[in-house]
C-alpha cells in the first residue's frame, strides 16, 4: 500500500471523528474519492470495529465504537475530569487551545449516551455468557434487513465476531448457521438448555477481499506489475500471498471465501492476469467472462 492511501485513511477517520461528521460528498470531493470507494471505506471500518452513525446525511464514528472504547480507556479524561479542567481553562487565554480540546471532547460524550452503550453491554454480556456455557438463547425482536420483519430467533451461539459487533448462530427453525447483528436484537434470554447441534457448528472465514463464508476456495493468479500495484493498495491484505517469480512476473496463491471478490479484479484487469490452478474458478471466470459479452454486446 502506498503512503498516498494511508493519508486517505488517516483524513477520512478525522471527517468521521468530528463531533458533527460529514456528509459523503464532502468526504467524496475532499478525498478524491468515488461513492463506490465511501462505501468500500465505510465497510473497512466497520470490519476494523468502528461502528457508523447516519444522521440525515452526516456519517460519523460512534464514540462507542470497540476501536475508540480501546483508545479511550488509556487516553481520555472521564467527563467530571472534562468538566473540571474547562471551568479552570475557560477564561485563560493560554489555555484556549486546551480548551477548545476539551470541549469537542465534552460535545462528543454527549453526542453519545450512556444509555444506548450500557444497552448493548447488557445484551453483548449475555451473548458472551451464553458462548461459553453453550447455551440456546433467544433473540427477541430480531430487525432482518433481508426479510423486513422482527421475529424471535432460537439459536445456539456459538462465535462472536472479531469487531464484536457480531455473533455466529445456529438457528433452530432453518437449521443453518448464519450471521446475526447485535445491534439488530432487541433483547436475549438465556434458555435453560445447552447446545444439541454443536456438530452442526462450523467456522466463518473472512478473506482478504471481505468475504466472508464457511468454505475456502483455492485461487492462482499470475500478475504483472500493473496488478500487483493495483491489488495490494486496494486489498492489502493480500500482500502476504503474491511471490515474485521473475522481473516482470509474480504468483498470487491465496485461499479466498467467494470467487466475486478475485473474480472482479481480475476481469475488470484481464490484459494484466492470467489466472491458472483451479479449475472451478477458470469455469467461474469463463462464466462470468459470458455474461459481460451477453449483457453488453451490441444488438442487431
Amino acid at each position: 500500500m502506498q503512503f498516498d492511501v494511508f493519508d486517505r485513511v488517516l483524513k477520512f477517520m478525522e471527517l468521521m471523528a468530528q463531533s458533527t461528521g460529514a456528509t459523503r460528498q464532502e468526504i467524496c470531493d475532499l478525498l478524491g474519492l468515488s461513492m463506490r470507494s465511501f462505501y468500500r471505506y465505510l465497510e473497512f471500518f466497520e470490519n476494523a470495529g468502528f461502528r457508523i452513525v447516519r444522521q440525515g446525511k452526516r456519517y460519523s464514528f460512534d464514540a462507542n465504537s470497540p476501536y475508540f472504547r480501546k483508545l479511550t480507556a488509556y487516553n481520555f479524561f472521564s467527563q467530571e475530569e472534562t468538566d473540571a479542567l474547562l471551568a479552570l481553562l475557560k477564561n485563560d487565554p493560554q489555555g484556549n487551545e486546551l480548551y477548545q480540546k476539551l470541549l469537542r471532547q465534552k460535545k462528543w460524550h454527549v453526542k453519545n449516551q450512556y444509555v444506548v452503550d450500557r444497552d448493548y453491554a447488557d445484551k453483548f454480556a449475555m451473548l458472551s455468557e451464553a458462548v461459553r456455557d453453550k447455551r440456546m438463547i433467544v433473540m427477541h425482536n430480531y430487525s432482518s434487513v433481508k426479510s423486513s420483519s422482527v421475529t424471535d430467533r432460537i439459536v445456539e451461539p456459538y462465535l462472536i465476531m472479531g469487531s464484536n459487533d457480531s455473533i455466529r448462530c445456529y438457528e433452530i427453525s432453518a437449521r443453518t448457521n448464519k450471521t446475526f447483528r447485535i445491534s439488530r436484537i432487541g433483547a436475549v434470554e438465556l434458555m435453560p438448555v445447552n447446545w444439541i447441534h454443536e456438530d452442526k457448528h462450523t467456522p466463518l472465514y473472512t478473506d482478504a477481499f471481505n468475504f466472508s463464508g464457511e468454505e475456502l476456495l483455492p485461487v492462482e493468479v499470475y500478475l504483472n506489475f500493473r496488478a500487483v500495484s493495483l491489488l495490494t493498495e486496494e486489498f492489502p491484505g493480500c500482500a502476504p500471498y503474491i511471490t515474485r517469480k521473475n522481473a516482470k512476473e509474480w504468483l498470487l496463491r491465496m485461499e479466498v471465501c467467494d470467487y466475486r471478490g478475485i473474480g472482479r479484479f481480475c476481469l475488470g484487469l484481464f490484459r494484466d492476469v492470467v489466472p491458472v490452478g483451479s479449475e472451478a474458478f477458470l469455469n467461474y471466470l469463463e462464466k462470468e467472462s459470458e455474461g459481460l459479452y451477453a449483457r453488453f454486446a451490441k444488438k442487431d
